[in-house]
């Protein structure tokens, strides 16, 4: 190994390497129904991979401009512009029971997926046998 010393910094560039930053919106709503690839149809077709110079704004998929992002507070890149109209009525949520109802279920699935996966590792041998733990709590 050749010493070469200590790393050069390079300096800022005058001149911004990024020009703009394109975001796309997907706010879904996955508890029902999972990812999957025509999800993400819509953003291919706005991406316009290996064509960026025709992409287009629409409401789902906007770019910003490096002028725009740096005025934000600290450069903050938490950019929303959709709002979730059911989010803004707290008339319109669910009853708290309902809510409790649905974080449970979710730790339950996470648990069960978490037990099977201790078990995946136990019966593989990567465990060696010997370690038998479970995650369930009831």
């Amino acid at each position: 190994m050749i010493d070469s010393g200590p790393l050069e910094r390079k300096s800022a560039s005058a001149r911004p390497w990024t020009e703009q930053l394109w975001i796309y919106d997907l706010r879904i709503t996955l508890r029902s129904r999972p990812l999957t690839r025509t999800h993400l149809d819509d953003f291919v077709a706005c991406y316009k991979p290996g064509r960026r110079h025709e992409r287009e704004e629409n409401e789902r998929f906007r770019a910003f401009s490096y002028e725009e992002l740096i005025k934000r507070d600290k450069v903050n890149l938490d950019i929303v512009w959709l709002r979730d109209r059911s989010l803004e009525d707290a008339s319109d949520l669910p009853a708290p029971d309902e809510i409790i109802g649905d974080i449970v279920e979710d730790l339950q699935a996470a648990l069960e997926q978490l037990n099977a996966i201790i078990e995946d590792l136990n019966g593989n041998g990567n465990g060696n046998g010997k370690r038998k733990t479970s995650a369930s709590h009831s």
